[in-house]
């Protein structure tokens, strides 16, 4: 079978610059907003992970057929609305290279995504390009160019710039089309079931499992059994020592953001 060609197509969705996203910050509107969510719906997250074992939650964005909702994880104490959609089995997440993502997710909200769809694992399998960016992949095959904007930022931090919404925006808002785009090849090749069955195994590595920290060492099939093992008890011990030690700055670092935040909003202006 021949190699797929790409011809790129206009977005369907309304473009990461003509939408106006919502602003989630209380119990109340993450449940209007995950209410809205259905049949297919595009998911990322933007954390923060300096001085921490674990990645701090700083924003989580959604973008479907609704509209799209930039979420407040420091104004948010009740996560039971998204973490229903998140396993609602019948409605799609799609993500790219969600590894992070993930890890994230089931820190944070201790919940694992399930159908999910990730884009970049998609293109994989209809190219030799197996880690294309989400911003080259829209390019491909949506035919619009993403703004460049910096690697690092600080997700804590409140008020968001309007570079920072900009970019929580655009990470997201093609999600949705990527994802029917990507199906209907993935269909029409013959290759979904392989991408499904893929995506089955990867969901399910994505956890923080201290046991399982070993196998992604580089070398480690090379040993002997007992050599693995010792080494998977040796990683096991470094990683659940880690996990407590740096647990306590995680929370800390979230109280402090917290705070920061509940202290502009008191200020004259919303400044400090």
């Amino acid at each position: 079978m021949a190699a797929p060609s790409f011809t790129p197509c206009r977005a369907a969705a309304v473009s990461a610059e003509d939408a106006s996203p919502v602003w989630v910050a209380s119990n109340a509107a993450l449940a209007e907003a995950v209410g809205g969510c259905r049949g297919v719906v595009g998911l990322d997250t933007e954390f923060q992970r300096v001085h921490t074992f674990f990645p701090i939650a700083g924003l989580y964005q959604l973008a479907s057929a609704a509209g799209l909702c930039l979420i407040d994880p420091l104004a948010i104490d009740d996560w039971s609305p998204l973490k229903r959609l998140l396993e609602d089995g019948e409605c799609v997440k799609v993500m790219h290279s969600c590894s992070e993502d993930l890890a994230l997710i089931a820190h944070h909200l201790g919940v694992r995504p399930r159908n999910l769809f990730d884009t970049q694992l998609a293109y994989a399998f209809l190219s030799e390009h197996f880690s294309l960016s989400y911003g080259a992949l829209v390019e491909a095959l949506l035919g619009h160019r993403l703004a460049k904007h910096q690697t690092r930022s600080d997700w804590l931090r409140r008020p968001l710039s309007a570079a920072q919404r900009r970019y929580a925006q655009e990470d997201v808002a093609f999600l949705p089309d990527l994802h029917r785009s990507l199906r209907q090849r993935l269909q029409a090749y013959g290759r979904l079931a392989w991408f499904r069955e893929e995506m089955g195994r990867w969901a399910q590595l994505a956890a923080n499992d201290p046991d399982d920290y070993f196998a992604g060492l580089k070398g480690a099939w090379r040993l002997a059994p007992a050599e693995l093992g010792a080494l998977r008890d040796l990683c096991t011990w470094r990683e659940r020592k880690a996990m407590a030690r740096f647990a306590s700055n995680v929370r800390s670092t979230v109280r402090s953001a917290a705070r920061e935040d509940r202290a502009r909003k008191r200020a004259p202006g919303g400044r400090l």
